[in-house]
């Protein structure tokens, strides 16, 4: 990924996630920030606020990553090829 020194938000809205959704979110989230690695986009925050919690990570040119399925939601060997590049 080609980052590009800008940021991104992605939050997650309360209303419409369950609370087991809400708690994936944000533990995905403390772990992946704890994550520093070439590959993986860096998170810089973890908030919550409403409408609910937020991420602040680098932002990443290119296509988003449903258009990566190569097929169709759920490829896995896409999904393994992607992971292994």
């Amino acid at each position: 990924p080609q980052h590009t020194g800008r940021l991104a938000l992605k939050q997650i809205l309360a209303a419409a996630a369950g609370p087991e959704a809400l708690a994936r979110f944000e533990r995905e989230a403390r772990l992946l920030a704890r994550v520093q690695h070439g590959n993986v986009v860096r998170i810089h925050t973890l908030g919550r606020d409403d409408p609910g919690p937020y991420l602040v990570s680098d932002f990443v040119e290119g296509p988003p990553l449903r258009g990566w399925g190569g097929g169709g939601p759920g490829n896995p060997r896409r999904a393994a090829e992607v992971v292994r590049a």
